[in-house]
């Protein structure tokens, strides 16, 4: 019953501005953790859609997107003599974000990939849960790009199941 509300919802929410075009995920051997955080964060920043996030931070168990506020911060400091005593060094970053939403790795269901029918060549990826729900859709300007999200965010979650 889930699924096929989620797929009704899905089909509503691209409405017949997308056609499903079949593809599985490829984990290509030149693909490391690093490598599929990058592609995962740009995709994120460079989708063009009406919910675009303001940031995005992953971590080893997390997918986490924000809509409000980023503050990042650097200071640091160094030591000198007074005296007879000393002032101490110091160095931190400081990264504040507004959580908007978590898409944990081990919740991550399938990935679907659709075609614009208005534009052919844009594309969008429907990030579902393992329950069927809809996470996210993520738009693209370029099929390679959008399939290349679809394999890092199967290198990630098929990473996070083999550290259990």
């Amino acid at each position: 019953m889930r699924y096929l509300l989620a797929v009704v919802l899905s089909a509503l929410l691209l409405g017949c501005g997308h056609s499903k075009v079949p593809y599985q995920p490829q984990i290509d051997a030149g693909m490391d953790k690093n490598k599929a955080v990058k592609i995962i964060e740009q995709s994120f920043y460079e989708d063009f859609g009406k919910s675009k996030v303001e940031a995005v931070e992953v971590t080893d168990e997390a997918i986490i997107l924000s809509k409000g506020i980023v503050i990042n911060s650097k200071g640091s400091a160094s030591a000198i003599a007074i005296g007879s005593g000393a002032l101490g060094s110091s160095k931190s970053i400081s990264k504040t974000m507004h959580d908007s939403q978590r898409i944990y790795l081990n919740s991550l269901g399938e990935m679907k990939l659709q075609q614009s029918n208005k534009n052919s060549k844009n594309y969008a990826v429907s990030i579902f849960m393992q329950d069927g729900s809809l996470a996210k859709h993520v738009f693209f300007r370029d099929e390679v790009k959008a399939k290349r999200f679809i394999n890092a965010m199967e290198y990630l979650k098929t990473d996070y199941n083999h550290t259990l």
